[in-house]
């Protein structure tokens, strides 16, 4: 009887001691701002909104920790650190500029996931933001995991049309989008088999295909 006295008395102070500590969050979980493709020696912009998720009010230094998970392991690429006094749900913003996507270590060509996550000192991160990231190789095609081999584009260098086509019914085209040299979406539509790039200045641009879970780049020159 004693010995289970004894454990009930030290569950319930691990409990205690689990609830003591702050809970530090965001607002939400979205992230606005965020691009889904960032290109390799490209930056990204994220804003996120921080919370004070206790009861208590937390006045100190705060840390936003933003990595990036290439599938082999997360590495932390940046942190910011700010003062703030928040009341209890109280909510601050927070931008992280200038993040780079350019060393082999931090992310691969390919499929990534953003992970941002917010600190106070030793208490409870409780909502961790996790997004997809895709990073494109930013010469020529990239993603040769078998939709390339199957993809033809043409013409290229086009006059204001371009023509998508699968030699493979195992490969469908799906989605197809149209996007800046900086990385922005310009056009974005279900598959089409011809595209209308008459409004765009001339100037090179890359070309999204997605089909499945496989995306092929393709950069075109519009003249």
């Amino acid at each position: 009887m004693k010995k289970q006295l004894l454990l009930l008395f030290a569950f319930a102070f691990c409990l205690f001691c689990f609830n003591a500590k702050a809970q530090v969050g965001f607002a939400t979980n979205n992230v606005v701002n965020y691009n889904d493709t960032v290109f390799s020696n490209d930056s990204a912009v994220y804003s996120v909104t921080v919370q004070n998720k206790s009861n208590s009010t937390l006045t100190g230094t705060w840390e936003i920790i933003l990595a990036i998970d290439s599938g082999v392991g997360i590495t932390i690429i940046d942190s910011i650190l700010f003062q703030a006094g928040l009341q209890p749900q109280d909510t601050f913003p927070i931008v992280l500029n200038k993040i780079y996507f350019n060393h082999p270590a931090i992310q691969k060509n390919g499929g990534n996931v953003v992970v941002i996550w917010p600190m106070f000192g030793n208490e409870v991160p409780i909502d961790t933001i996790r997004k997809p990231l895709y990073v494109i190789e930013v010469t020529g095609i990239y993603e040769s995991t078998g939709l390339d081999k199957h993809i033809s584009i043409y013409p290229n260098p086009s006059n204001g049309r371009i023509s998508v086509v699968s030699s493979s019914i195992d490969y469908p085209v799906e989605k197809v989008r149209i996007l800046s040299i900086q990385g922005a979406v310009l056009k974005q539509e279900l598959f089409n088999q011809e595209l209308d790039i008459y409004d765009l200045a001339n100037g090179y641009y890359f070309v999204e295909i997605q089909s499945g879970q496989e995306r092929v780049v393709y950069k075109i020159l519009k003249h």
